[in-house]
């Protein structure tokens, strides 16, 4: 996996997995990525109490991070104000909602991911040298088609 970012469109949330390899097809990509959350749902319910905390205080850390140039602040507020958020608070509200969110929680927001991966996601991709491309799914006849 080259790169995992959430991707909000139109304040509908929404992940984003940006995935290439010089030796899979796209199709075995999707494969492999469907299998990786499933099974990282699967074995989220082994995960310690302990493992949890630290994560969520990593994730926390990093919302309170103040910002290491102008450009970044900057970008904060644009991304604040393209979603209409004119309090300019946004990572402080969702810095809140992370403190607040429970181990079993997550366990219900990675088997709704599992599902929505499965049955509800925009799958863009290029297929590079690769004969084999993805089966499941609609082809959408144009890049507007999906909203």
């Amino acid at each position: 996996m080259v790169s995992v970012s959430n991707r909000p469109v139109v304040k509908r949330g929404g992940i984003t997995f940006i995935i290439q390899s010089p030796v899979a097809s796209t199709a075995d990509l999707e494969r492999i990525s469907v299998a990786f959350i499933d099974h990282f749902a699967a074995a989220w319910p082994e995960t310690s109490e302990e493992d949890f905390t630290r994560q969520k205080a990593g994730l926390l850390s990093r919302l309170r991070q103040s910002p290491k140039n102008l450009n970044e602040q900057s970008q904060r507020y644009w991304g604040d104000l393209t979603d209409n958020h004119l309090t300019f608070d946004s990572r402080s509200k969702i810095a809140t909602q992370v403190e607040s969110i429970s181990k079993a929680e997550m366990g219900i927001f990675l088997s709704t991911l599992k599902n929505k991966l499965r049955d509800s996601r925009l799958l863009i991709f290029s297929p590079g040298k690769f004969e084999q491309i993805p089966t499941v799914g609609k082809v959408l006849a144009s890049p507007t088609a999906a909203f």
